[in-house]
């Protein structure tokens, strides 16, 4: 029996929404296996991350996430929590976003023989609101690098997740940042998806 022009359309539109549902769910997280998570803890944030990677602790109480090999560490993405030196009535920043952006440039801030790396400019500032319900300000900058003889060229960095701990009275201005290293970022590796999940995840610890 064959089938009429009219049925043979409607079952291809069948077919080809059936397709894109299953990509849709496997995107969510709905179909397939989901990448296991592990979850770390410190005295001032807790976030997940994929149990692919290792994780390095620091003395200055900032995390790294990445590949360790040895007595080496490639760092995909780090966390770290960072303090005005001032208290918020002294500081020279008017906001505590203002601040936490200062703070972004400086994570851009090289030098090497014959060469220089610094972010000058902002490109965007976003707020957002995370999965745990923290809210928090996504960066992106404009990365200079700028060699011997005064060429430069510029590209993109980020994103940095910049999350404010509200002062409370004198207290300074505070916040945790989540951000790929230049290390990282250099080589091209899409620290950024790794950042966006460990940034959604995020919450503080009190």
């Amino acid at each position: 029996m064959s089938l009429s022009r009219n049925t043979i359309i409607v079952l291809s539109i069948l077919v080809l929404f059936l397709i894109g549902a299953a990509i849709a769910l496997v995107r969510l997280g709905y179909l397939g296996e989901r990448e296991a998570v592990t979850e770390y803890r410190s005295s001032e944030y807790a976030f997940s991350y994929p149990v692919k990677y290792d994780l390095k602790e620091y003395r200055d109480g900032s995390t790294a996430i990445g590949i360790g090999s040895g007595d080496g560490f490639d760092s995909t993405v780090a966390v770290s929590v960072v303090e005005s030196e001032e208290s918020a009535i002294t500081t020279p920043f008017d906001t505590i976003e203002a601040f936490l952006t200062s703070q972004a440039k400086l994570l851009c801030a090289a030098d090497g023989p014959g060469e220089s790396l610094s972010c000058s400019t902002v490109e965007s500032v976003t707020p957002f609101t995370n999965e745990q319900g923290v809210f928090a300000f996504e960066l992106y900058l404009t990365l200079d690098h700028t060699v011997l003889g005064g060429e430069t060229t510029s590209t993109t960095f980020g994103p940095v997740f910049a999350f404010p701990i509200s002062p409370n009275g004198d207290d300074a201005y505070a916040g945790i940042l989540v951000y790929p290293p230049l290390t990282a970022f250099a080589l091209d590796e899409a620290p950024g998806d790794v950042a966006r999940r460990i940034a959604a995840s995020l919450t503080r610890v009190r």
